[in-house]
């Protein structure tokens, strides 16, 4: 008797094919349906230069000068898609989505997702906010989120001034603004200190400008000498925000939130 091969793994095909799509659903559907649901208000980012705070009530939340971030933030400073903050299994966790300026957790500058502790402090660019959990909040002054995770954007005070100095090296990240002169040098009366060989006691000095609301640099009469931008500083310069001063090897970027939006 011939059997028709054919015939028999088409009737198969057409009870595998059945299986197949269940066993997909019921792996795929659970995910779907959490998606990026309300879960409340569980923290906040609270901005270090006002105290408005930003609610998190999403399992992920996207942070960036996008409009189509959730948390949006007007800095010339911030990437479009800067970073993004997920909670999971009751921990809340930031990413940096390779922006150009990085992220900071407490002054240390992260290159893969790193959990949050209440009162940790995050830079994204040059907007600094401090990580509270919302069991840390009275109460009253946490309501519960209403509908899913509206966006919730944030344009920079223009009379607020968050000026940095961040060693590439290290990812340290110095917050200078509110002082008028920093040293930068290897003594112990310095602001900025860099152990490196051959940098002076008292290397550079940034200045501030009341006037023009503008940080300069200039250099100390140092042994090696002072470069801005890969030119020798001979004369107090002005900075501006991007700029890199380099002494010795160790690159520094300035940072101003006074600069235009690009």
């Amino acid at each position: 008797m011939d059997i028709d091969i054919s015939l028999i793994f088409g009737d198969a095909a057409r009870w595998i094919m059945p299986v197949l799509a269940l066993l997909v659903a019921a792996f795929c559907v659970p995910s779907l349906l959490k998606g990026n649901k309300k879960i409340g208000v569980t923290g906040y980012l609270v901005n270090e230069a006002n105290g408005d705070r930003l609610p998190l009530s999403g399992y992920e939340v996207s942070v960036g000068r996008s409009k189509a971030c959730d948390i949006v933030l007007g800095y010339s400073t911030v990437s479009r898609f800067h970073a993004v903050l997920s909670k999971h299994k009751n921990v809340w966790r930031v990413a940096d989505t390779r922006s150009k300026t990085g992220t900071y957790i407490n002054a240390e500058k992260i290159d893969k997702p790193r959990a949050l502790a209440d009162g940790d402090t995050i830079v994204f660019g040059n907007a600094v906010f401090v990580f509270v959990e919302n069991s840390a909040i009275e109460p009253e002054r946490a309501p519960e989120a209403v509908g899913e995770q509206e966006t919730a954007e944030y344009t920079a005070p223009e009379d607020v001034h968050a000026d940095y100095i961040i060693d590439e090296k290290t990812g340290s990240a110095y917050r200078i603004d509110g002082l008028i002169t920093c040293m930068i040098g290897s003594g112990d009366d310095v602001q900025i200190k860099l152990k490196r060989q051959n940098v002076s006691a008292r290397h550079a000095m940034l200045v501030f400008d009341d006037g023009t609301g503008k940080w300069s640099v200039t250099d100390m009469d140092s042994a090696y000498g002072t470069l801005l931008n890969g030119r020798p500083v001979r004369r107090m310069t002005q900075l501006n925000d991007g700029d890199t001063i380099n002494i010795c090897g160790s690159t520094l970027t300035f940072r101003s939130t006074g600069e235009a939006s690009a």
